[in-house]
């Protein structure tokens, strides 16, 4: 198991969808297994969305339901993170004050260099 002081890392991020550019922070988490958007950061830059063939349970890193529930939506978005580039689908959801949440299985699969 991970401590929290070195599983969460905020990095710079920047995002294509479709013709918009987003550049954002995202956070790092190590106990979270796939990539997340905040709503917000949706609606705030127009990004076009896509339905889920099937609803997305989320479970938070505390062990409590989203309050946003079940996660219907998603992204297709070219990612880079540092010189590290490739297109990512992220889950839309109610992040709070976090604007993009990357977690381990892209870290596993891509290993970009991240000071901790």
């Amino acid at each position: 198991m991970c401590n929290k002081t070195t599983s969460l890392k905020n990095i710079p991020v920047t995002l294509w969808v479709y013709n918009t550019k987003v550049q954002t922070k995202a956070l790092v988490n190590l106990e979270t297994t796939t990539n997340f958007i905040n709503r917000v950061v949706i609606e705030n830059n127009n990004l076009a969305i896509h339905k889920l063939a099937n609803l997305y349970c989320v479970i938070n890193t505390d062990g409590t339901p989203n309050k946003a529930g079940q996660i219907t939506e998603y992204i297709q978005a070219y990612v880079e993170i540092g010189s590290y580039k490739t297109t990512q689908y992220l889950f839309v959801t109610n992040l709070g004050n976090k604007e993009i949440m990357i977690g381990y299985l892209y870290l596993y699969k891509h290993n970009p260099n991240i000071n901790w």
